[in-house]
């Protein structure tokens, strides 16, 4: 789910699977600057739901060709 805040900036949130009985979900803010659409930046939090509870963070960069 992406959700436009304002400006150049988009909530994400994501749930995913890693394997059969292990789910996780993230979210965070991308940063779509208007100058230069090419390029987005994404700064999540996330967890997965398992015996460990194992917590994340992932930094992204995304360039278009």
């Amino acid at each position: 789910v992406e959700v436009d805040v304002g400006w150049d900036v988009t909530l994400m949130m994501e749930a995913f699977g890693r394997q059969p009985g292990v789910i996780g979900n993230q979210m965070g803010l991308r940063y779509t600057p208007a100058a230069h659409p090419r390029f987005d930046f994404d700064l999540l939090v996330g967890t997965t739901y398992d015996e460990l509870n194992t917590k994340f963070f992932t930094l992204g960069v995304t360039v278009r060709f």
